[in-house]
């Protein structure tokens, strides 16, 4: 065995080498540690590598998350001033809208009216029509009127001329020809006069007058023309 002076040798001579943890096992070797870096160092400084690129990565995506912020800032103003372009642009539409109806609203109206416009000439043309013709119907009642007075004037002024006494007689200038027996009227043939209106005024038939007047064809008397009536 060796001496206990011999373990104190021993052991001078190991601290005079030197001693180190192993990394691996964590126990005290004597002698010179290995040179370079231990494990350890190594995988600390590959640790603080990974922690530093993290950190790098960090602030590049803080980075990134900022830009992103700031876009969304920029597209939210954008969408409120697109919706409020749109919300302006919805209010015309709207108005357009109400101005639109309003004019075809206009539109019926003068349609309307211009379907009425026919309607009014025709009423206008008929109320013409019949104010023409009332006032024609009247001109000719008057002209008969004036008709009637002027054969009834002449039927007595011939009463006033008719001879007093019967039998055959004759006016003088008379024309040609036989007459019928008893009285008979001298009338003077006025403007537009017919014998059958001369005849319905004397009470008596255009053959009775046309007999005593000598007259061939009814159509074929004169204004001015003394004509010869039977008194009845």
């Amino acid at each position: 065995m060796l001496s206990r002076a011999a373990l104190l040798l021993a052991a001078a001579a190991l601290l005079a080498t030197g001693c180190y943890t192993d990394p691996a096992t964590g126990r005290l070797v004597f002698g010179r540690g290995p040179k370079g870096p231990t494990p350890e160092q190594v995988r600390m400084q590959r640790m603080e590598q990974t922690i530093s690129e993290l950190q790098n990565q960090n602030r590049s995506l803080r980075n990134e998350l900022d830009d992103v912020g700031t876009s969304m800032n920029d597209v939210a103003t954008r969408s409120a001033q697109n919706t409020a372009a749109n919300d302006a642009r919805g209010q015309d539409v709207v108005a357009l809208r109400a101005e639109i109806a309003t004019l075809r609203n206009r539109v019926a109206a003068l349609e309307g009216q211009l379907a009425k416009v026919p309607q009014a000439i025709t009423a206008a043309v008929s109320s013409e029509h019949q104010a023409i013709v009332s006032e024609v119907n009247k001109a000719i009642a008057a002209s008969d009127a004036r008709t009637e007075r002027q054969i009834q004037q002449a039927v007595r002024q011939a009463a006033q001329s008719r001879p007093s006494g019967g039998g055959s007689g004759r006016a003088s200038g008379a024309p040609s020809g036989s007459a019928p027996a008893g009285d008979y009227y001298e009338y003077e043939v006025q403007s537009g006069q017919t014998l059958s209106e001369i005849a319905r005024a004397f009470n008596c038939t255009v053959k009775e007058i046309m007999a005593a007047s000598g007259i061939q064809d009814a159509a074929k008397i004169r204004v001015g023309q003394k004509i010869y009536i039977p008194a009845k």
